[in-house]
């Protein structure tokens, strides 16, 4: 019993080395058909054809050997042109053979680096051959992507993402879409063309995420702001799509810092679009703007920069907007509502209206200002100078009623009583009679006392009424 199953032993050993050594002599005919000569390769292949043809080769191994030697060739022999192959069996596995290879090698080598293998599958393959088909399209997929590499045309490339057939497809261009937007990017910021560089990758963003994709877009981010700054944006340079504004807020998640970048620069391109007459640009960068920043005040007073800078016809609206909204905040001071209307806002009527208004009031208070001065150099002509001071006259009123030993509430009636009482002992008539010393003396005081009642009834009925 032990004698039988050492034999048995002794031949599965011997049944493996058999195997071992049998593979190891096929994979050693394989590589050396890697390392054939061209006429080495010729021969081997012209005879294993006919072999084929006959129905007695390998017709698997006859479609690896071309494989292998196609897919490092730009050309192919030209001897194959003239190799009659055309069985089934070996369509089959030669189809089967170049999807599998051409899908291997795209996703890293330039289509112009294994065309052979397109050459050798429209050689061979007849044009209702799926798999020709499918090689094809895998070798039309690469080069539309190597063209992409020159353009970066994110529509393009996900329109290519719509139409992908298979993972192989997907493969190929799931590899490349990245590197090739990346590249486009970093050479439109190089350019100083941030706003072609954030759209790159925003089709990046919406294609494949990654950090270099958030590193590119914070950089075009700094760009676009730098441009604002120096008022040097325009809407060709305004990125914002969808695809961007999905980015760009996921940059701010990710990045707080990157919040006041994007602050100020849509605030600078509210302000810059709004005064070329672009409403629609400065209206969607102030959108953005409100979601971003939720300071009332700052808000307010770039709304009211905002209306005072919309002058074209088309921010009509956008103005209208804005000022409903400083109404609703109760922002609409009296020194707003005058810049407001000064700026047009109203129409011109009003402004001719203010304008007309403003003259007659300085007009107004110039002449308000020169009327004392006129008055009072019209007093000073026509009487006294002592007079134009009341207090002066009031003085010399109560000076005047002494004489006649009076107060100033004395009445008219009593100041004249007392002035014919005076007068009678000063006339000439009667102080003549006691010589012409006396009569001229006399004289004197009559007609001082005259002049001093004349001057009181004066300033009493001018004063007093």
């Amino acid at each position: 019993m032990l004698r039988r199953n050492v034999v048995t032993g002794v031949s599965l050993l011997l049944a493996i080395a058999l195997l071992f050594h049998l593979n190891l002599v096929l994979v050693s005919a394989e590589e050396s058909s890697a390392v054939l000569s061209e006429e080495e390769f010729e021969s081997e292949v012209t005879a294993l054809a006919e072999r084929v043809r006959a129905g007695q080769g390998d017709a698997a191994h006859l479609a690896k050997l071309l494989v292998t030697h196609a897919q490092d060739k730009p050309d192919l022999p030209q001897f194959l042109s003239a190799l009659q192959v055309d069985t089934t069996e070996f369509r089959e596995s030669l189809g089967t053979e170049l999807e599998t290879v051409t899908a291997a090698l795209l996703p890293e080598k330039l289509s112009t680096e294994v065309v052979g293998l397109k050459k050798l599958a429209q050689l061979f393959l007849r044009s209702t051959d799926p798999h020709l088909s499918a090689v094809l399209r895998l070798f039309g997929l690469a080069e539309r992507m190597e063209y992409f590499q020159e353009s970066a045309d994110v529509i393009g490339l996900l329109g290519i993402r719509e139409r992908l057939r298979g993972p192989a497809e997907t493969t190929i261009f799931e590899t490349r879409v990245t590197d090739i937007l990346h590249q486009y990017a970093e050479r439109q910021l190089s350019l100083d063309q941030p706003g072609e560089a954030l759209k790159a990758v925003a089709g990046v963003n919406e294609l494949e995420r990654d950090d270099n994709t958030y590193l590119l877009a914070s950089k075009a981010l700094i760009q676009l702001n730098e441009r604002a700054n120096q008022r040097a944006l325009s809407v060709t340079d305004w990125p914002f799509d969808q695809s961007a504004k999905n980015l760009v807020t996921e940059l701010v998640k990710r990045e707080p810092e990157a919040k006041e970048v994007l602050v100020n620069l849509t605030a600078q391109a509210a302000q810059i679009f709004v005064e070329v007459g672009e409403p629609l640009y400065a209206e969607e960068a102030y959108d953005w703007l409100i979601e971003l920043r939720d300071d009332v005040d700052e808000n307010n007073k770039l709304r009211l920069e905002l209306v005072l800078k919309a002058q074209s016809p088309e921010a009509r609206g956008f103005a209208k907007r804005l000022v409903s909204e400083l109404r609703v905040n109760d922002a609409l001071s009296w020194w707003a509502n005058l810049r407001i209307l000064l700026s047009g806002f109203y129409g011109t009527k009003l402004i001719l209206v203010f304008y007309i208004c403003l003259s007659v009031a300085l007009v107004a208070i110039i002449l308000a200002c020169l009327m004392p001065l006129f008055m009072g150099r019209s007093l000073w002509v026509e009487r006294p100078a002592e007079e134009a001071n009341v207090s002066t006259v009031l003085d010399e009123y109560t000076e005047l009623l002494g004489k006649f030993g009076l107060d100033e509430n004395a009445s008219e009636d009593r100041i004249k009583q007392e002035y014919r009482k005076m007068v009678k002992d000063f006339h000439p008539d009667t102080a003549h009679a006691e010589g012409a010393s006396a009569a001229e003396e006399a004289s004197e005081k009559f007609v001082e006392l005259k002049k001093a009642y004349e001057r009181i009834l004066e300033i009493k009925r001018s004063r007093f009424g």
